[in-house]
């Protein structure tokens, strides 16, 4: 599937509206998307579940170990990226 998801936000606020964008969404949707860094990345959105907006979904049974993590948005706030 091809989306067209263009950013011109820079840092969170650019990974945030790819999330909202989304809804579901993994690290390597943002890196595609945001063209920032696997660690930027994964840092804010250890942040974004600790906030409780996003969940990490859980690996479907039997999926192979490489299968990237699924992420969910849970709580929308609006087009200003949660800090």
């Amino acid at each position: 599937m091809k989306l067209n998801i263009k950013t011109t936000k820079p840092g969170r606020d650019g990974i945030w509206e790819i999330i909202r964008h989304m809804n579901v969404f993994t690290i390597n949707d943002l890196m595609k998307y945001s063209h920032m860094d696997h660690s930027s990345i994964r840092t804010y959105l250890s942040a974004l579940i600790k906030g409780g907006f996003i969940v990490k979904n859980k690996r479907p049974k039997g999926a192979p170990l490489c299968t990237s993590h699924q992420y969910q948005l849970i709580k929308d706030n609006g087009i200003h990226a949660p800090e």
